[in-house]
């Protein structure tokens, strides 16, 4: 096929493709977004839009924009990650003896849900001057830190002066915060707070200190769907599912969580949730094909051939590195050949064409210098093992016609031999 009809097929492909609608993370005949929040399955909004109950999601519109809380827990949601198993989500900060501020409390109870707090993206914080912060668990401490005072400076750091910050245990679903003083004398001096909040959030603010007038910080919970790599609900071969809780084009990455193949997004929780990326159509790969066209295939793309030229596929190699060989269609003129080769890990895409006549020429002379190689060798061999051969033969004859005795009565010094010579 011309490659000139087969650019013009493409971007017919590309013009109907782009007028269909893209695949819809929530399931289908669900709510896919509240206000600003993308919710993708297996989190979902109204009856039986979620892959569990602890999913469910409600959408509170008398807020502008709307806002997105999880029902079991009443927590806003910021953000969703499918990738990362993980979610943002608004958190109390528990205040006492603040200025224009009632005192709060702290109290968060997961147990109920599949969630639990990220102990490596959160902190435990508090700030104030002699304070004495602790995470209870019941009537357990499990952790707290104290920061102490300096009234004549403040800075943005948190190291024990004014502000200070632990790590929380891992897979920790209950916390119920208190605030004290070092100094038991003095415990209803100067304001105090305390929160759990995700750290990188904490870290980029200008002043730290703005807290102080916030009801909520930002924390990051892991979320782990029920089982190990199961199906959500009642799914049968009519539905496609395969009995996992990944589903088409889609694999599980730590036994609990699944992840689109190369090549796909979308939600890996739902039927058909995978679909193919077009790189031709993605700005990363702007730059794949220069001088061609682009052919988007199911996760993955190749670059047609130039003019005059046809395409065949030769072999795919490790480390995403596909080869691709563009004949010249015209016999007697010279073919080119087209190595597109694309690193996954940096999406960096290169292209080179080669004359195929030289690659042939290296190739034929290549072969041809290790044919004579060889018969060198073999010749080499060949002498050898026939002189080692002559060698053997004299040695027999020379024992079978009395060489030795001969020999002996040399080296006695015999006169009768003393004239004689030994040949051997």
């Amino acid at each position: 096929m011309d490659t000139r009809w087969l650019l013009r097929i493409m971007l017919v492909l590309w013009l109907i493709k782009a007028t269909i609608q893209a695949a819809s993370l929530a399931k289908p005949g669900c709510q896919e977004k509240c206000g600003d929040i993308t919710i993708p399955f297996p989190f979902g909004i109204g009856a039986n839009c979620s892959g569990d109950e602890g999913y469910a999601i409600s959408c509170d519109t008398t807020f502008s924009p709307a806002k997105a809380f999880i029902s079991s827990i009443n927590l806003e949601v910021l953000e969703i990650s499918l990738a990362n198993g993980s979610l943002r989500v608004n958190n109390p900060v528990l205040t006492s003896n603040c200025p224009d501020r009632p005192n709060s409390v702290l109290y968060v109870d997961l147990s109920a849900s599949p969630f639990s707090f990220s102990d490596t993206e959160n902190r435990f914080t508090a700030m104030g001057c002699n304070n004495l912060a602790l995470i209870n668990r019941q009537a357990t401490t499990i952790g707290g830190c104290m920061s102490f005072c300096n009234i004549t400076s403040r800075d943005n750091t948190c190291y024990g002066i004014n502000c200070c910050q632990t790590r929380i245990p891992p897979f920790l679903k209950f916390i119920n915060a208190s605030l004290g003083s070092i100094d038991r004398n003095n415990d209803q001096i100067g304001c105090k707070y305390a929160f759990m909040v995700d750290q990188d959030w904490f870290t980029n603010l200008t002043d730290p200190y703005v807290v102080q007038r916030m009801d909520n910080v930002p924390v990051v919970l892991n979320w782990r769907p029920y089982g190990v790599c199961r199906s959500f609900g009642a799914f049968n071969s009519a539905t496609n599912s395969s009995g996992s809780l990944c589903r088409a084009q889609a694999f599980c990455t730590n036994q609990s969580l699944c992840s689109c193949n190369p090549g796909y997004d979308g939600s890996p929780y739902l039927p058909d949730g995978c679909q193919d990326v077009d790189e031709c159509a993605s700005s990363l790969y702007a730059n794949a094909c220069p001088g061609t066209g682009c052919v988007n295939t199911n996760g993955s793309y190749f670059c047609a051939c130039p003019d005059g030229y046809t395409y065949r596929a030769d072999s795919t190699f490790p480390g995403s590195v596909r080869s691709y060989t563009c004949y010249k269609q015209a016999s007697g003129n010279t073919r080119k050949m087209a190595i597109i080769a694309w690193q996954s890990n940096t999406n960096q895409v290169t292209t080179a064409y080669a004359d195929t006549d030289k690659v042939t020429v290296y190739a034929g002379t290549s072969a041809g210098l290790g044919l004579l190689l060889l018969l060198v060798g073999i010749w080499w061999l060949y002498k050898i093992m026939k002189k080692r051969k002559k060698a053997k033969l004299k040695e027999k004859f020379f024992k079978r016609n009395g060489g030795l005795l001969l020999r002996q009565q040399m080296s006695s010094g015999d006169t009768n031999t003393e004239n004689r010579k030994l040949y051997t």
